[in-house]
C-alpha cells in the first residue's frame, strides 16, 4: 500500500513540477519526495489523529479546563527554549553532515548527554525560581508539576526526533510516531470514556503517555549510536544550538506571549476559546510545516547550492498561498463546529486565524532555508527578528495600557508581526542570493 502511495505521490509531484517549473524533477527533488512519502504517511497521519483528539478533548472539556490544558502547553514551551537550547536542530545539522558512522555516533551520544544535563539544570532552576518568588501562588500545584513533566518529556522527544531526522530514518520515525499516537489514543479513551475524568490533567496524561512511549522506543532504536562522547562536538553543538536558542527566545515572543496576555487580560475561559481557534488553525499549519521541514531541513543541509531551492520556494509560495488559505478557512470552520456550542463560532476569528496560520507555514519554511545556508545569515536573521519582536512587544504594551486587548486585536498584531518577519526574510534572502555569495 505504501509503495503504491509512494508511486502516486512521485507521479503527481512530477506532474506538478513540470506544470510550475516547465521541467521534470531532478535527482534531489525525487529523493526529497521519496523521503516525504514516509513523512506524510507517518507524521501526517499521526498529526491528523492528534488534531482529532484535540478537537474531541475541547468538545468534552469546558473552555476553562481546555484553557488550563493549553496554558500548561504554553508555559512549558517557554521553559523548553532553555532546556532544549537548540540541540534538536543542531543535532539534525551535524548528523546530516557527518561523513562516517563513527561521527554520527559521537553527535548522537553527545546530543543526548547535553540535553540530559541541560534539562536537569533547567528543572532545578525553574523549581528554585518558583520557590523564591510568588509566581507559584497563582497556579495549582498540579499545574506546576504538569509543566515540569511536560517540559522534560517533550525536551527529550524533540532531541530524539531530531536525531532520527538527521539519520534519515524517516520510515522508522513515521512508524514509531504511529505507535505514539496509538498509545495516546488508547489512554485518551481510557481517561475520558472509561474513567470519565473531564479535566485538563486527563488530556495531559493521555498526551504525555504517548510521548513517554515514543522517547523510550526512540532510545532503544538508536542504542547502537550511544556512548561515543566528544568534548569538541559538545562545544560545537552548544555554539550552533545557541543560535537556535536565541532564535527560540524571539520565537517565544511570537508563539507564547499572546496566550499569556489573553489569559491575564481576558481570563482563562476566553483563553479556552482562543485556544480552540488556535488549535483549529495553528496546529494544522505547524504540523504541515513540520511534515515538510522534517525532510526539507536535513536534505537542504547537504546541498551546496541553495539557489535553485530558493527559486522553487518563491514560485511554490505564489502558486499555493491562496488555495492554502481557502483550505484553512474550511478546516477551521469545520473544526469549530466539532468543538461544539460551548465555543463561539465567529467568522472574523476564522478568517484572522486562517490568515495567521498560512503566514506561519511559509515563514517556517523560509526560516528553515535560512538556517541551512550559513551561520552568518542565520545570525543576521536573528538580529532582525529581535528588533521586530521589540516593536511587537511595544504594540502589546500600548494595547494593554489602552485596554484594547481582545482576541481580534491580539491576532491582528500577530499577523502584522509575521508579515514583518517574512518581509525581513525576503530582503535577507534576496540580498544574499543576489550578491554572488552562494555557498
Amino acid at each position: 500500500m505504501i509503495n503504491g502511495f509512494k508511486n502516486i505521490l512521485l507521479n503527481k509531484t512530477d506532474d506538478l513540477h513540470k506544470l510550475i517549473f516547465s521541467q521534470p524533477m531532478g535527482k534531489e527533488m525525487t529523493s526529497f519526495t521519496r523521503n516525504l512519502t514516509w513523512t506524510v504517511f507517518g507524521l501526517g497521519t499521526s498529526s491528523a489523529i492528534i488534531f482529532a483528539i484535540n478537537l474531541l478533548a475541547g468538545r468534552l472539556l469546558a473552555p476553562v479546563e481546555y484553557g488550563k490544558y493549553n496554558l500548561v502547553l504554553s508555559l512549558s514551551q517557554i521553559i523548553m527554549v532553555f532546556s532544549v537550547f537548540g540541540i534538536d536542530m543542531a543535532a539534525v545539522n551535524f548528523i546530516a553532515k557527518s561523513k562516517s558512522e563513527t561521527d554520527k555516533k559521537v553527535v548522537v551520544s553527545t546530543s543526548l548527554m547535553l540535553i540530559t544535563l541541560n534539562l536537569i539544570m533547567v528543572v532545578i532552576g525553574t523549581t528554585l525560581f518558583l520557590k523564591l518568588t510568588d509566581i507559584a501562588d497563582y497556579f495549582e500545584i498540579s499545574m506546576v508539576i504538569s509543566i515540569l513533566i511536560y517540559t522534560a518529556l517533550y525536551s527529550f522527544r524533540n532531541v530524539t526526533d531530531g536525531i532520527m531526522r538527521g539519520l534519515h530514518k524517516f520510515k522508522a520515525q513515521s512508524l514509531l510516531r504511529m505507535v505514539e499516537v496509538g498509545v495516546t489514543l488508547l489512554t485518551f479513551y481510557l481517561m475520558f470514556f472509561i474513567v470519565k475524568k473531564y479535566v485538563y490533567t486527563a488530556n495531559l496524561f493521555a498526551t504525555l503517555t504517548g510521548v513517554f512511549a515514543l522517547v523510550i522506543i526512540y532510545i532503544i532504536y538508536i542504542k547502537h549510536y550511544l556512548f561515543k562522547f566528544d568534548r569538541i562536538i559538545l562545544i560545537d553543538l552548544m555554539k550552533y544550538g545557541g543560535l537556535f536558542f536565541t532564535s527560540g527566545v524571539a520565537g517565544v515572543v511570537f508563539g507564547q506571549l499572546d496566550k499569556i496576555i489573553v489569559t491575564t487580560s481576558l481570563g482563562i475561559s476566553s483563553f479556552g476559546l482562543y485556544s480552540a481557534y488556535f488549535t483549529a488553525s495553528g496546529l494544522v499549519s505547524i504540523n504541515l510545516a513540520g511534515v515538510v521541514i522534517n525532510v526539507f531541513f536535513p536534505a537542504v543541509s547537504k546541498e551546496p547550492n541553495k539557489l535553485p531551492i530558493y527559486h522553487k520556494l518563491n514560485r511554490l509560495t505564489a502558486y499555493t498561498i491562496l488555495p492554502l488559505f481557502m483550505l484553512m478557512v474550511i478546516i477551521v470552520s469545520v473544526a469549530m463546529k466539532i468543538f461544539g456550542s460551548k465555543y463561539q463560532f465567529n467568522l472574523e476569528y476564522i478568517l484572522l486565524f486562517s490568515i495567521l496560520s498560512v503566514l506561519q507555514f511559509f515563514y517556517s519554511i523560509n526560516n528553515s532555508l535560512i538556517t541551512t545556508i550559513s551561520r552568518n545569515l542565520f545570525i543576521k536573521s536573528i538580529v532582525f527578528s529581535i528588533l521586530i519582536s521589540t516593536f511587537y512587544l511595544c504594540g502589546y504594551l500600548i494595547f494593554i495600557c489602552l485596554s484594547l486587548i481582545t482576541i481580534t486585536t491580539v491576532v491582528t498584531l500577530m499577523i502584522s508581526y509575521v508579515i514583518c518577519l517574512m518581509w525581513m526574510q525576503r530582503i535577507i534572502l534576496r540580498n544574499y542570493f543576489g550578491s554572488g555569495l552562494i555557498k
